[in-house]
């Protein structure tokens, strides 16, 4: 029994490379590219079937097209974005590329699953903190469409943050299922910005930063007065979440985490877009843009729909998450202060530079807290 064993782990194994083999030969044969991420690809499926069948119950079998289809769908995204573009080159270029290719891919699966496990490892206090980190993530990301790629200093942050909690609470208080009330303060929040924008993107320089802080404050002002609907000063309480703290926490980590990476997703695909050209060339001298043909104030009018969209999901995510909004926490002023600092620390008009000086950010934030509060 032992040696039949053996055998059919030798089988198993044996079929295991012979499809890696397969896989690696068929792109170096046909693409004259040596391909070093076959051992994260694996490595990436087996987390795919294993989060499959321990938190969904789904068989690890029915998974295997599921993670195939994923896989096939980022080997793509790899190979148009940037493995397309060295297919000529020697291969010691193609080599590196993946093996550094590899290497941000692993990397990215190490975190994203360090994210995941926070609530099985740590309390409550790191998971807050976590979760802050990927909220202010998505705020810094926002931010960039306008700021960073287009180059025009908004501070109306707290303006899209603060109406989207609202939006979203004021949704669930009339019996609208919590996922659907994000959509609709999303999309409440999209269809303000793109008013807003209209009006104040035919501003420039620190005309247009005093035209976007002053909509924060006039946005909390309105906030406060409409107490018969919004509760004025006294706030607003949210449905809680059955369940408790400890996964109420774990959930919204996962939720914002989700949110920032598709926000991230979308930063990459408007950095290499028609779009994202022209903004960068609105950046550069809106004027010569504008003679040279690109629709300045259309481009504008995208980014600053973008930069407020995903503030107002955050905004609306952080109402449930917290069960209590008031005017003066939802449209803070340091706030639409911080946020801008976050995305120049990591480097605005970059793609992974927000999330960077986000992160960095809250922590050094919540370090220097700690440290003076036991002082």
């Amino acid at each position: 029994m032992e040696i039949v064993q053996i055998l059919e782990n030798g089988i198993v194994l044996g079929a295991l490379y012979a499809c890696i083999a397969v896989g690696f030969s068929l792109v170096w044969g046909v693409l004259d590219i040596i391909n070093m991420m076959h051992g994260t690809f694996i490595i990436l499926a087996g987390y795919i079937a294993f989060f499959a069948f321990d938190g969904l119950g789904v068989h690890p079998f029915i998974m295997i097209p599921v993670a195939g289809s994923a896989l096939f769908c980022l080997g793509y995204i790899l190979q148009r974005g940037v493995i397309n573009h060295v297919v000529t080159a020697p291969v010691l270029i193609t080599l590196t590329l993946t093996f550094g290719l590899d290497m941000i891919l692993y990397n990215f699966i190490t975190g994203v699953l360090t994210v995941i496990a926070l609530p099985y490892i740590t309390d409550n206090y790191i998971v807050r903190i976590a979760t802050f980190a990927c909220m202010y993530s998505v705020l810094a990301l926002s931010w960039n469409f306008i700021g960073g790629f287009a180059g025009y200093p908004s501070f109306a942050t707290a303006a899209f943050f603060g109406l989207g909690a609202y939006g979203g609470a004021l949704s669930q208080r009339y019996g609208v299922p919590m996922v659907l009330a994000w959509f609709v303060a999303s999309a409440v929040v999209a269809f303000f910005s793109a008013g807003l924008g209209y009006a104040i993107l035919r501003l420039r320089g620190h005309y247009f930063a005093i035209g976007s802080i002053a909509s924060v404050e006039v946005l909390r002002l309105i906030i406060s007065s409409w107490s018969d609907f919004t509760g004025g000063g006294d706030g607003l309480n949210v449905p809680i979440l059955p369940g408790g703290p400890d996964y109420a926490g774990m959930l919204f980590l996962y939720i914002m985490l989700t949110i920032v990476s598709i926000v991230f997703f979308i930063t990459e695909a408007v950095a290499r877009s028609r779009v994202g050209f022209g903004l960068h060339c609105i950046r550069q001298n809106e004027d010569a843009a504008g003679m040279v043909g690109i629709n300045t104030t259309a481009y504008k009018i995208i980014a600053f729909i973008l930069s407020a969209t995903f503030c107002g999901t955050a905004g609306a995510v952080y109402a449930s998450w917290t069960n209590y909004i008031d005017p003066t926490d939802s449209f803070e002023i340091l706030m639409t202060l911080k946020v801008p600092v976050m995305a120049l620390l990591g480097g605005a008009g970059t793609v992974l530079g927000p999330m960077l000086g986000a992160t960095v950010f809250i922590v050094m934030e919540e370090v220097i807290w700690s440290h003076f509060s036991r002082a």
